[in-house]
């Protein structure tokens, strides 16, 4: 950075070369004159000439400005905003078109946000998250306000699935005892109780069919009032039965009563019961009977889960294991219920696990807000990064789980009782804990085009919904009520691309790819709806965007040096030559 620079009249150049030939010349008439007080006229012909030269070259000298500008949003901190300009009176104060208050603060509207540069100081609730574009480039600073009470996170990615227990996970912040029910047309389908604070909550509903449902989560305080209710929308798929495979050596009450399970969700079972070497008993349910001797890679195609325990696991052959273990790199699901506290190191080979004894043959466990203690294998599996715990006991052990092998997965339980529930008319606690297990390992359908939305909701009208297709068919031509909208492939992966729209009215909306038969559904909320969860997305992704390592930034300026002050030095010295001889 130049320290000063020159807007001259002339080539600066040639003005410092007029000038020092200026000097010469009447310093050497100072000097001819013999006149007292020449020292004194000599620095007088110096100031005059520079003085001239200056105004001349016009300098600017460069200063570093505070760019720093405050921008308030709702629910700003007034003591924060005090303490921010006490320290930086210069700075700009904006505030958006809809926050009240700050008299002295300049509006600004969302379009006007790519306007702003330097070290932006936000105040409040922050900005939705698309708005964020437009503060690339600048430094930072989030003052958020106190959270908003509501919900303040909702996983809405699960596959959700008609004749089957559903579940709902978020996060709720209470400022008092809440009562949170999920109804639909008036009737409650579950409800929770809340206390203050943050906590997790689930909540459950079966539906009896497919289709684009907006139940209603509503919020009561202690006394019974509705406090909210929020428009929840879930999009149900229809119940895609499976081709199960169990493979035992002998039926217990167990494999009877999850035969007794599964069959009555339609799904295709074939079960292999071993009499003797290389002699088998089969069962068929929902499917064409075959012959199922020895287990093969072809055939194994043929199925999504497999379901055995430890000591059938060990009783195949390690051909038939070694098929099994293809297979599951193909996309094949297995479940193995370890059933024995020493199971057989090909079993442990298998699953890729390492297992430790320990003295507890039971486990607590949560399902359906419910703790329950049931028996479990007295092991505890090893846990490492490539494993994914699916139930966990309240000591954080891993009681069902699985490891990611190719394009299938490899899963583990500690369960082999779980007929006692459904025993003791805990139906619903074992259709849960089941169901959840079966979608999380069986394979999951090969679709041509993947769609994932990568807008978090809720989504308002007028506002950016962007998705991301992976394919490696061709190109997606994607249809949003029969409008194409343009897609742009990744700049280093191939087959991903990108895409991105403006929503359109409140409600149930859907986006179609013209080269598949599938229909990608999402929901548009209304303005005003889900509050507390817009909130916490968006201040989420304020302090995601804030870098504390990148300097503050500071706006260079030119600056002139006042032209005013090289003329009264040019008349003073002018003068003193002029007052000197009559001296």
């Amino acid at each position: 950075m130049k320290a000063f620079e020159f807007n001259a009249l002339l080539p600066p150049v040639w003005i410092v070369a007029i000038a020092t030939l200026a000097i010469i010349v009447f310093v050497w008439l100072e000097i001819a004159r013999k006149q007292r007080l020449l020292p004194l006229r000599l620095v007088a012909v110096f100031i005059a000439i520079g003085a001239l030269a200056c105004l001349a070259l016009n300098p600017h000298h460069s200063v570093e400005k505070s760019s720093d500008i405050i921008l308030l949003t709702a629910h700003y901190n007034n003591e924060t905003l005090d303490s921010l300009v006490s320290a930086n009176s210069a700075a700009q104060v904006y505030k958006l078109a809809d926050v009240a208050g700050a008299p002295n603060a300049t509006p600004i509207n969302y379009r006007e946000l790519n306007g702003l540069r330097g070290n932006i100081h936000v105040l409040g609730q922050g900005l939705p998250e698309y708005m964020l574009d437009y503060l690339e480039g600048t430094t930072l600073h989030f003052y958020p306000a106190n959270p908003s009470a509501g919900i303040t996170g909702l996983d809405l990615t699960r596959v959700y699935t008609a004749n089957r227990v559903n579940t709902l996970d978020g996060t709720y912040y209470a400022t008092g005892n809440r009562i949170l029910k999920l109804q639909t047309g008036g009737i409650t389908l579950d409800s929770v109780l809340l206390k203050k604070g943050v906590q997790r909550f689930r909540v459950s509903f079966a539906p009896k069919a497919a289709g684009q449902y907006v139940y209603t989560l509503t919020e009561n305080d202690s006394l019974g009032n509705v406090l909210t209710r929020e428009p929840l929308p879930v999009d149900v798929k229809p119940q895609q039965p499976l081709s199960i495979l169990l493979l035992h050596n002998f039926p217990t009450a167990e494999i009877r009563f999850l035969k007794n399970y599964l069959e009555t969700q339609q799904h295709k079972l074939t079960l292999r019961y071993t009499i003797s070497k290389d002699r088998y008993r089969t069962e068929f349910v929902n499917t064409k009977q075959e012959t199922i001797n020895r287990l093969t890679e072809p055939m194994l195609k043929n199925y999504d889960l497999v379901i055995t325990d430890a000591s059938s696991l060990a009783s195949l052959s390690g051909q038939e294991r070694n098929a099994i273990e293809r297979a599951i790199a193909s996309g094949l699901g297995i479940l193995t219920v370890i059933d024995s506290p020493a199971p057989a190191t090909a079993v442990l080979k298998f699953l890729q696990r390492t297992v430790s004894n320990i003295k507890s043959d039971s486990a607590s466990i949560t399902i359906n807000h419910t703790r329950l203690k049931v028996p479990a294998t007295s092991v505890s599996v090893a846990s490492d990064e490539r494993q994914t715990s699916l139930l966990e006991d309240t000591n954080g052990r891993a009681v069902s789980g699985y490891v990611q092998h190719g394009f299938g997965k490899n899963g583990f339980s500690l369960l082999s009782n779980t007929f006692t529930f459904q025993l003791s008319g805990q139906a619903e606690t074992y259709a849960t804990l089941w169901s959840d297990m079966i979608s999380a390992l069986a394979r999951k359908e090969q679709k041509p085009y993947d769609l994932a939305w990568l807008t978090s909701f809720p989504v308002y009208p007028d506002e950016p919904i962007e998705f991301q297709i992976t394919s490696a068919s061709e190109k997606p031509s994607v249809l949003i009520d029969s409008v194409e909208v343009p897609v742009s492939e990744h700049s280093l992966v191939h087959h991903v691309w990108y895409g991105k729209f403006w929503a359109g009215r409140a409600g149930w909306n859907s986006l179609t790819i013209r080269q598949s038969t599938d229909t990608y559904n999402f929901f548009v909320s209304q303005p005003g709806e889900w509050n507390s969860l817009r909130v916490a997305h968006q201040q989420k992704a304020m302090q995601k965007m804030i870098s504390a390592q990148r300097d503050e930034q500071k706006e260079v300026v030119r600056q002139a040096i006042p032209r005013a002050l090289f003329f009264v030095l040019f008349v003073l010295a002018a003068g003193f030559l002029w007052l000197a001889p009559k001296l």
